[in-house]
């Protein structure tokens, strides 16, 4: 009898801590509201460990984000004003003249690059693109030349590619950190490839939140059409909210 009555107690407790169903149209409002807020929240928690995985792509693979693509984006005006992106930048730019420094040294390099500078002139036409592959070639053969003869070339493209991503991410946290604060996610279409979106979303953590997402976005649906039968006196035929 005692078990019993601990049992009923118990059932009676769980049920107690239940939210109660709706029974009216404002009740369903709140509802729907509150499923808004969840839907945010796990939306930019799925965007923000989606861009914290691909900076840390970025940095395993020494490749950086072509945050440039953002149309509209000019990372210029964030140089001067955010002081991780300032710090970051004068890393950047420290590294980028060392690179250019010893890229120089070679002795083709002026020819290369004066061809390069006249080519940009000539009209739009397929001639011109023929003179591009070509010249592309010259710069492709001189990176190998340099790679293979100057000591000084792998170290010096190493940390100017590091520079960049280090570069790169900090103006990725700082969109994030901005966006967020307004409720927003930072688009990753475009920006990361399809083959690394792909290997990011199967990370089970993100998996198991978008599941979430999912079940919330059809509770809320079904909250919705629920509330406007009750609204407009339509018959339920659904299965009440739970």
């Amino acid at each position: 009898m005692a078990l019993l009555c601990a049992a009923s107690l118990f059932a009676a407790k769980k049920r107690s801590e239940q939210p109660a169903k709706p029974t009216t149209v404002a009740e369903y409002q709140a509802v729907i509201d509150r499923l808004d807020s969840d839907i945010k929240e796990s939306t930019l928690k799925i965007n923000s460990l989606t861009w914290e995985r691909y900076m840390s792509i970025c940095t395993e693979s020494n490749k950086s984000a072509e945050i440039f693509s953002y149309k509209g984006f000019d990372a210029k005006k964030l140089y001067d004003t955010v002081p991780d992106i300032a710090g970051a930048y004068a890393a950047y730019r420290k590294a980028s003249d060392n690179y250019w420094t010893v890229v120089r040294t070679d002795p083709e390099y002026p020819s290369i690059h004066a061809e390069y500078g006249q080519i940009k002139k000539e009209p739009q036409g397929d001639e011109r693109k023929k003179m591009e592959t070509a010249n592309q070639q010259r710069y492709q053969d001189m990176y190998k030349r340099l790679r293979a003869d100057n000591p000084e070339y792998a170290p010096a493209y190493d940390a100017y590619q590091k520079a960049q991503v280090e570069r790169n991410n900090a103006i990725i946290r700082f969109l994030l950190d901005y966006l967020h604060g307004k409720g927003e996610p930072l688009p990753t279409d475009g920006i990361i490839p399809s083959d690394v979106a792909r290997q990011i979303n199967s990370d089970p953590e993100i998996s198991n939140l978008r599941l979430v997402s999912y079940d919330l976005l059809s509770i809320k649906s079904t909250a919705r059409r629920q509330m406007y039968e009750m609204k407009y006196g339509v018959s339920q035929n659904s299965a009440p909210l739970r």
